[in-house]
């Protein structure tokens, strides 16, 4: 009949070759990038290792050059230069450690009054197991009074370089003046070397 109508349960097309084609796409796809991941992990290993090759060749060099380099130096003027620096280093402490004790004089006649006289002078600088390193003067004089003292005290005990300034003993003698005693301990770097060098200078 003209109007009838008529199936097929054949399908036009197989349906197996659509999905081999997105198989093969898909497993195509995966092996590119496989052979990607691949080819960058063979060449950045061998980069690493020419790298490697590179380093231990620049060093192997450099070691070279230092052995060349210290063969060229003259033993026997290393351990001359050593020893004058063991002398120089020495030499240093010396001058650090000694005392200019010229500092202290000109600072008295710098801080006196024209109305004292002294008549004797004792300094002492303390050892181990007495005060290391502590200085101190001890003087006695005579003044024209017992202001002129009193004065004197104040100039000393305003002056920073002198420390613990002490007057006694005070006593009139027969000549009307009066005689005292003077201590004080020295305030620090007053003499040492170093300035009085660089006060020559």
């Amino acid at each position: 009949m003209p109007g009838e109508f008529k199936s097929s349960f054949i399908p036009k097309e197989p349906v197996t070759r659509r999905k081999m084609v997105r198989s093969v796409s898909r497993g195509s796809f995966m092996g590119l990038v496989t052979t990607i991941i691949f080819i960058l992990t063979v060449v950045g290993a061998g980069g690493t290792f020419l790298y490697k090759k590179f380093l231990e060749s620049s060093l192997n060099s450099k070691i070279e050059q230092l052995s060349q380099a210290e063969e060229k130096f003259d033993s026997a003027l290393i351990e001359e230069l050593i020893r004058l620096d063991r002398r120089l280093s020495a030499a240093r402490t010396l001058v650090g450690s000694h005392r200019a004790v010229s500092n202290l004089f000109e600072e008295f006649e710098k801080s006196t009054s024209q109305s004292l006289r002294f008549k004797s002078f004792l300094y002492t600088r303390g050892r181990a197991g007495t005060g290391a390193g502590v200085e101190s003067v001890i003087l006695s004089g005579t003044a024209q009074d017992f202001g002129a003292v009193a004065y004197q005290s104040d100039v000393f005990g305003g002056n920073p370089l002198f420390q613990n300034v002490i007057f006694s003993d005070l006593a009139v003698n027969e000549f009307g003046n009066v005689g005292f005693k003077f201590s004080a301990t020295l305030g620090s770097g007053l003499t040492d070397y170093k300035v009085a060098e660089g006060q020559a200078q």
